[in-house]
């Protein structure tokens, strides 16, 4: 059955909620995890992002930039976290008060920011300037591959506070698709540090062998095993786009591509937050 690239509308998530306990994993092809009450950097103070516009060449959107926590002391300058949301930006709607020993706790912007916060990063979370059908990422792939490229030319290469050779991408299902299919294929050169695909993540249609630059930095997938399309109103198989996406990027020279089946983790109960803290390196001290 092919791969369906589309995810259900976010908009509707009203229950997609789960604590916000970190998940420790062990793999050998899938993970096993296990709650473990760490709260890996985030707290119970909320950290509220600067929200702006930005527009290029007559398309704009909001940009949500977190700077969370404080710099490590140095003179060097923060890494940066550039997440991409999930079809119908469901990552901005569903707030969740960061406690972990709640069950209805949301993993949202903030506590990825949090997140991001532990690793002396900066998290800049852009909205899509596609708002036609719902809000996604893959439907104009290549107008949105330009909008980021100049995003990132705007708001992170233009500042000399951020490190441009450490930037971290992120995507959740829609977001990841967008990542694998257009920013790694097309600009891979704006993954500096390197990029998490969780709940989805395809294989480009050409031959991995045309693909050009090999990646040489850390790609992870990360997907639930429940994740099959057989739970979803449209059928979006996550679990088959991850492990083909991961495929075809370790056939075009990517050792750094490797996979995580998390058991027992569907679509919309997806921990982001705590897969972000498993993957993204500590600041060097």
């Amino acid at each position: 059955m092919a791969v369906v690239t589309r995810e259900p509308d976010s908009r509707m998530r009203s229950w997609w909620r789960r604590g916000s306990a970190v998940l420790a994993a062990t793999a050998v092809g899938a993970a096993v995890l296990t709650p473990v009450l760490i709260r890996d950097g985030r707290d119970a103070d909320p950290c509220p992002p600067e929200v702006s516009e930005f527009r290029h060449k007559g398309r704009s959107s909001q940009v949500y930039t977190y700077n969370c926590g404080e710099a490590d002391g140095s003179a060097a300058p923060r890494g940066v976290l550039i997440h991409l949301h999930g079809d119908g930006a469901g990552e901005f709607g569903l707030p969740g008060d960061g406690d972990p020993d709640e069950d209805d706790t949301e993993p949202t912007l903030g506590e990825l920011a949090q997140v991001a916060g532990s690793r002396n990063m900066v998290l800049i979370a852009p909205r899509t300037p596609d708002h036609r059908r719902g809000e996604t990422w893959w439907r104009r792939l290549d107008r949105n591959v330009d909008w980021l490229t100049a995003l990132v030319a705007d708001r992170v290469r233009a500042d000399s506070e951020l490190d441009d050779e450490n930037v971290w991408w992120s995507g959740y299902s829609g977001g990841a698709e967008m990542l694998s299919y257009g920013i790694l294929r097309s600009v891979p050169g704006l993954v500096t540090g390197g990029a998490v695909m969780m709940a989805g993540g395809g294989a480009p249609d050409e031959d991995p062998g045309s693909s050009g630059d090999t990646l040489t930095v850390p790609l992870r997938w990360y997907v639930g095993d429940l994740d099959d399309g057989t739970r979803s109103a449209d059928g979006f198989d996550a679990l088959s786009a991850a492990r083909e996406g991961a495929a075809w990027y370790r056939r075009s020279g990517a050792d750094g591509a490797e996979i995580q089946i998390l058991p027992g983790v569907a679509h919309l109960d997806f921990p982001q937050a705590d897969v972000l803290g498993r993957v993204l390196p500590r600041a060097e001290t």
